[in-house]
């Protein structure tokens, strides 16, 4: 793996030009569950880049992650950023997909009914609700635990994230078109 897609605004792509520099500035912690012993091993800073191998988009779009995408960021510029570290991670982001959800759990995220049916009229969640937090809180827990060193990554991930410890100058990355 050479290079990762890295998405971002087109206002931080003006930042990044301004600076001419793309610093690495993503919490690994991002859901605030904290970081294990275990996984310390693994992810050893609190600022990262973070980015898909550039193999791996089609893989993103057919576990029903480009949505998720637009949450993190608003998905109007894509760059191609060489990987020239060797401190970082990558995690297998299937482990907390829609398509994931729905094979192993028979629930469908997508479904809007369905959405609104796990809370009551007042917002609370309903007994199936909980239940539902609770599976997906789990896959978040295995997609945390799915992190591995990068150089240790064999291309044996359904959704691979790559996570590396890297500012990178501007000169040095490209933009592409994902369409």
């Amino acid at each position: 793996m050479k290079n990762i897609i890295h998405l971002t605004s087109n206002k931080n792509f003006g930042l990044i030009k301004q600076k001419e520099i793309l610093e690495a500035r993503t919490n690994p912690d991002n859901f605030e569950f904290g970081i294990g012993k275990k996984l310390k091993e693994t992810i050893k800073f609190s600022d990262y880049l973070v980015g898909i191998p550039e193999n791996s988009i089609k893989f993103w779009e057919d576990a029903g992650l480009k949505e998720r995408l637009s949450q993190y960021t608003s998905n109007e510029i894509s760059l191609s950023v060489p990987i020239k570290t060797k401190e970082g991670f990558v995690r297998d982001h299937f482990l907390y997909s829609p398509l994931r959800i729905k094979q192993d759990y028979s629930i469908d995220l997508s479904d809007e009914d369905y959405q609104d049916s796990l809370f009551d009229e007042e917002f609370n969640p309903t007994k199936e609700g909980k239940k539902v937090s609770k599976i997906v809180n789990e896959c978040k827990r295995d997609y945390y635990n799915s992190s591995i060193k990068i150089n240790d990554y064999k291309d044996n991930f359904k959704a691979p994230e790559v996570w590396i410890h890297q500012n990178t100058p501007l000169n040095l990355i490209n933009k592409v078109n994902l369409n």
